[in-house]
């Protein structure tokens, strides 16, 4: 690892399903940098932060965990000694994302190639059902009209039971116009009040068309197509300094050289403070 002056960023062993795949990456803001004088760790150019919070080369990302103590004389569980219930199988290295029954009623999502530890899972053409816990064949599934149950899975003490993906949670009465990686820099400003049932972002997180994921604004799909304001394109680096009806007779001279994401006026038109439109300059409204 090495010391970075904070915001920074890391790249982990989590990838999209992109092609070609791209690293998410895990950053830290300066707030989060107060206790260590505002630096952070990050890994170094070509290594990835694994599950274990350590910085690895990318092939070493999702190898399988080694023991390195040998295995005592008891035999590891399999479906013969009963640690396994019905239809389960003892896994070293278990999938990440075990189908359940109800997949079908949710769009797929890209699963990190993570391990997740030792334990059992489902046999091969076999899916959990969520509520009993057992493994059964997907015709077995409870037949549902809605595409979550009412009634959730017992969990432990201070758990929830959540059938959203990561950065995201279930509610009953969600926006009909969510923001999302297409729309982040042209948001709805009007909006039905109907109630959408379903799983929506945590505060903080939009919506990737692409992959389905609740993320930051910063993890984007690269091949994002961003939304804009009639007279407005997309621009990845953009002047800090831009042109408005304000200032379009004496145009600043020095702007700094910071790179501002988002929609910009088109040739032509300037930015019209009052409005947050872009328009013609002689549309520009007179200040009193």
């Amino acid at each position: 690892m090495e010391r970075k002056k904070c915001p920074a960023c890391t790249d982990t062993c989590i990838f999209t399903k992109s092609l070609p795949p791209i690293p998410l990456q895990k950053c830290y803001k300066t707030k989060d940098c107060k206790k260590t004088s505002g630096y952070a760790c990050v890994c170094k150019k070509g290594y990835f932060l694994n599950d274990k919070n350590k910085c690895v080369k990318k092939d070493k990302c999702y190898s399988k965990p080694k023991t390195t103590k040998k295995p005592k004389t008891t035999k590891q569980p399999t479906t013969t000694t009963g640690k396994c219930q019905k239809n389960e199988i003892w896994k070293n290295c278990r999938y990440a994302c075990e189908p359940n029954c109800m997949d079908e009623y949710k769009k797929p999502r890209p699963c990190p190639k993570l391990c997740k530890e030792a334990g059992c899972e489902c046999k091969p053409n076999y899916v959990r059902n969520d509520k009993t816990g057992q493994c059964v064949k997907p015709s077995d599934c409870p037949k549902t009209t809605t595409p979550f149950p009412t009634t959730t899975r017992k969990c432990k003490k201070n758990e929830v039971w959540n059938y959203c993906g990561s950065n995201e949670h279930f509610d009953k009465c969600g926006t009909a116009c969510p923001i999302t990686c297409n729309n982040y820099y042209n948001q709805p400003k009007v909006c039905t009040k109907q109630c959408v049932i379903g799983c929506v972002c945590n505060e903080g997180y939009i919506r990737d068309k692409q992959t389905n994921e609740c993320v930051l604004p910063l993890h984007c799909s690269r091949n994002t197509t961003y939304e804009c304001p009639k007279n407005e394109h997309f621009e990845k680096c953009s002047t800090d300094c831009p042109i408005t009806c304000s200032n379009h007779k004496n145009p600043p001279k020095v702007c700094n050289r910071m790179c501002r994401v988002g929609c910009v006026c088109d040739r032509g038109y300037v930015r019209d403070e009052i409005s947050d439109k872009c328009v013609k300059r002689s549309k520009c409204r007179t200040r009193h």
